[in-house]
């Protein structure tokens, strides 16, 4: 087999993959519904339980792909990258339980503060800021986030925008309320790995196209 069509063979099972990704997310939320459906919800929705283990693990996977793609282009994609690695890593430390770590009583005191999301806003905010530092890519990664290919992206910010609603019980109370929150991060952090995914494809096929 040629160097170019085994390139092109990788090419297609990773956008395979991607178009699969739909069915994955299905597969995986009717698994865990028929779970909680049987009476398995406390265990699997418990602190550091399944769904909270799967979220940090997505999470932290999303922000490794967005942060090697901002190493490898100091473009568009880069700028678009970093900003992402870091929101991804702002929810990977959101996400951590630093009750089962060692850290230093003030960040005890923090993580259990409504000083949390606070600095998280804040952080966000930052991450902003770094974007308008680098406007010079302003029309690059607005063309990346208005890309039909993008809808993880948006999809995933729009469900772990609107967990937030859920948690603790502030909209929807019981069992229901924490359904929702922890199925609205699942899907959010799943469908921020397959952007990242999908944002990494764009650098391969630059280098395809060069090659």
């Amino acid at each position: 087999m040629s160097v170019t069509t085994s390139g092109q063979a990788r090419v297609a099972v990773g956008s395979s993959w991607i178009a699969r990704a739909p069915l994955t997310l299905l597969l995986i939320n009717a698994a865990l519904l028929a779970l909680w459906s049987v009476g398995l919800a406390p265990g699997i929705a418990a602190e550091d339980g399944i769904l909270e283990t799967m979220q940090l693990l997505l999470a932290a996977g999303a922000c490794s792909i967005f942060l090697f793609a901002a190493l490898e282009d100091d473009g568009p994609v880069g700028t678009a990258a970093t900003a992402a690695a870091a929101i991804a890593a702002i929810a990977v430390a959101r996400e951590i339980d630093v009750r089962k770590i060692v850290v230093p009583d003030w960040m005890m005191i923090w993580a259990n503060s409504p000083f949390r999301d606070t600095t998280v806003a804040i952080l966000l905010l930052l991450v902003i800021g770094y974007l308008w530092w680098r406007r010079e890519h302003f029309g690059g990664w607005m063309g990346l986030l208005l890309r039909k290919a993008a809808w993880p992206f948006w999809l995933s910010g729009i469900l772990l925008t609107s967990s937030l609603a859920f948690d603790g019980g502030k909209v929807v109370s019981g069992t229901a309320g924490l359904l929702i929150e922890e199925f609205a991060e699942l899907n959010g952090f799943m469908l921020l790995l397959i952007a990242g995914w999908r944002h990494c494809q764009l650098l391969t096929d630059r280098r395809r196209r060069d090659s």
